[in-house]
């Protein structure tokens, strides 16, 4: 995933432990087009609306305060595994929404050979959901989908992220290297267990920065 050089930071205390695995039902698979899908149902976050997703996902930019300590948002989203992330290109309204660019990095799992570094589209952001899309050549090579929506006790999120190509007749040729070279399964289960916990940390972070 156009690998540059980066240094990973120094891990960030926070006073509540990373959500588990275990708290989400996930899923790795491979689609009819040798594309790599992963799949995660969240557990609900407590005394969240979808709203309040929309507005996180909208505002990653800036420092939050927690207790004596105040960092990047996006440092806390991820203590461990979040680098850098930046707003390459704002949106209509000069914002970060729907039609913006972001630049994002970080390695799954705390792993270099787990990097990521890309510019994505932002192609949806709204109370449904956030989409963000990476193209070369104008081909969508990755989708990473959060769809939100109200539960019992508080917001849900379905997220996917799928790698690959769905041209016709080179998709799964091409996919099978983007398998082995740039993004392997490997990855994409250590990408599982970067955004359950991700995810886990808005119910603790939304309530402090909204």
């Amino acid at each position: 995933m156009f690998r540059r050089k980066h240094a990973l930071p120094a891990t960030r205390n926070l006073p509540w432990p990373l959500r588990k695995p275990e708290f989400a039902r996930h899923s790795v698979s491979i689609d009819r087009c040798g594309r790599l899908v992963m799949q995660i149902d969240h557990a609900e976050l407590p005394g969240l609306v979808p709203d309040d997703l929309c507005w996180w996902f909208g505002h990653i930019a800036g420092d939050i305060a927690i207790g004596p300590a105040t960092m990047p948002r996006y440092h806390a989203w991820h203590p461990r595994d979040h680098i850098h992330w930046a707003l390459a290109r704002p949106g209509p309204n000069g914002i970060a929404e729907e039609g913006a660019r972001y630049h994002i990095v970080e390695a799954f799992g705390r792993d270099m050979n787990h990097l990521v570094d890309v510019v994505e589209d932002v192609t949806r952001l709204d109370r449904t959901g956030f989409t963000l899309e990476m193209r070369v050549l104008g081909q969508v090579v990755s989708r990473l989908s959060h769809d939100f929506e109200a539960g019992i006790e508080g917001a849900r999120c379905h997220s996917s992220l799928i790698v690959g190509l769905d041209t016709p007749w080179v998709c799964h040729a091409c996919n099978a290297v983007i398998r082995r070279l740039v993004f392997p399964e490997a990855m994409g289960r250590a990408w599982i267990r970067h955004n359950v916990e991700e995810i886990g940390q808005l119910e603790h972070l939304i309530p402090l920065g909204r």
